[in-house]
């Protein structure tokens, strides 16, 4: 995130250096833990069912609650978002419709500038938040990168 608000930042000097910052960025800027959890759309019904029971799953987790603790899950997938792009222009576009977490290679379009620069993937990765409705200085998708824990 911090390398899209550079390139906003060299765009437009009087860019506000704590825009996008939420809860989590906070959180982990004053030393404590955050974390975000992807619930589904904002119009889907089931949304808020998964959110209440990350929810209360987590205070059981951390012995908050009186409620049994969640099982262990043994395999999972862990991303880490790495880039933001902005939209530079209302002509910018995207090279098809993407969802969240469609797998990118390499290399591969992603998008296409309104001057004609084409936007690939640096490295295979998961597109996030893809917006092609965002406005132009604003957040255009982000890209994520899948982490491999030793553990």
């Amino acid at each position: 995130y911090a390398r899209g608000m550079a390139r906003r930042k060299a765009r437009d000097a009087g860019a506000d250096p704590r825009y996008g910052i939420g809860t989590t960025e906070y959180m982990r800027s004053v030393g404590g833990y955050g974390v975000t959890v992807e619930c589904g759309q904002h119009d889907d019904p089931q949304a808020i069912a998964v959110a209440r029971s990350c929810i209360l799953n987590t205070l059981a987790f951390l012995g908050l609650t009186d409620a049994a603790p969640p099982a262990a899950v043994r395999c999972f997938e862990h991303l880490r978002m790495f880039e933001v792009m902005d939209r530079s222009d209302e002509a910018d576009h995207f090279a098809r419709d993407w969802d969240s977490f469609d797998p990118v290679r390499a290399g591969e379009l992603i998008g296409t500038r309104a001057d004609g620069t084409a936007i690939t993937a640096p490295r295979d990765s998961f597109i996030l938040f893809p917006n092609p409705d965002a406005a132009a200085g604003r957040e255009w998708f982000y890209l994520a990168e899948q982490i491999t824990d030793a553990a």
